[in-house]
């Protein structure tokens, strides 16, 4: 299908789908289901509606999203992990310098949580002995199917006031990712691409699946997270838009990879530790930290310093 797909076959694709939409429902085991997301989302490729996603159509959506990030981020240990390590990242860097301005660039906003808390902290350290807060500028890439605009407004809002009650200047920008074009592109072959969309969705689901997860809870957490985000990787070949050689976009920009300090590795080995399911372990990753859901990578974070 995915071949078909990539030579414009339309006529092969349909009839692929249409076998497919009988024997994938979105029920039954991780594979099951993120094979059925795959195909909802190829589906989507093949008619207008892919011009956006319907996952997040209302102001009720968007609530029910948010409910659900809360329960994915109790439930699950990829949030917190990206989180905290990324967060402890950042507090590194900034106890060595006297920068007055940080800028942030975010590939994975979700509803802006953890930058609320890196305020704080940001405040707690660098507000001691009458020093000048730095200004925060937080970027934002995101897609028209992942965020709502209303959510993005309920995210600019929240940090916003957050930042002006600790006395931190603050500016937040949205970048649409949809029409974001680096000069530095790669393009993977189908196959490898729908492989790298499929195994770490069936990961995820396992692990959910492996922490005993209400079903109803499980539903709206693989409706308004994942499904949108199997959605966006399919699409966003559908359009012609190439993966990003990330890393190589970065060298060409100056940056250079910084490794990561013992405590947040240390915060991490915390992290899992609390966890009643076992199954989950950190390996390093060159200059990084990875979570593991026994051989399927989760999730990574990185430093990169300019």
């Amino acid at each position: 299908m995915a071949k078909a797909a990539e030579v414009g076959n339309s006529i092969g694709r349909r009839e692929i789908l249409a076998r497919l939409n009988q024997q994938l429902p979105p029920i039954g085991k991780p594979f099951l289901r993120s094979a059925s997301y795959l195909k909802e989302a190829l589906l989507l490729a093949l008619t207008d509606s892919h011009q956006g996603s319907t996952h997040l159509s209302s102001p009720l959506d968007v609530t029910l999203k948010l409910g659900a990030y809360k329960s994915f981020s109790d439930l699950s240990h990829v949030l917190q992990f990206a989180n905290f390590t990324a967060t402890q990242a950042l507090l590194d860097e900034i106890a060595s310098t006297t920068s007055s301005c940080i800028h942030i660039i975010d590939f994975n906003l979700g509803v802006g949580g953890q930058w609320a808390s890196f305020l704080q902290e940001l405040a707690h350290r660098r507000g001691t002995g009458n020093a000048p807060l730095p200004m925060l500028k937080l970027t934002a890439f995101v897609s028209s199917a992942s965020h709502h605009p209303l959510e993005l407004h309920l995210t600019r809002e929240n940090l916003t006031q957050f930042a002006v009650d600790l006395g931190i200047p603050f500016e937040f920008t949205d970048i649409n990712l949809d029409v974001f074009d680096p000069a530095e592109l790669i393009a993977p072959s189908p196959n490898e691409h729908f492989m790298n969309c499929f195994q770490p969705c069936m990961f995820l689901l396992d692990s959910l699946d492996a922490a005993g997860t209400n079903v109803d809870v499980a539903s709206k957490i693989e409706r308004f997270l994942i499904q949108p985000r199997v959605e966006d990787a399919v699409l966003g070949r559908q359009k012609a838009e190439k993966a990003m050689a990330w890393r190589a976009v970065f060298t060409s920009a100056g940056f250079a990879p910084v490794p990561l300090s013992n405590l947040a590795e240390a915060q991490a080995d915390y992290l899992l530790k609390r966890v009643q399911v076992r199954g989950f372990h950190v390996e390093k990753c060159g200059m990084g930290l990875a979570l593991y859901w026994q051989s399927g990578e989760l999730v990574s974070v990185s430093a990169w310093r300019c």
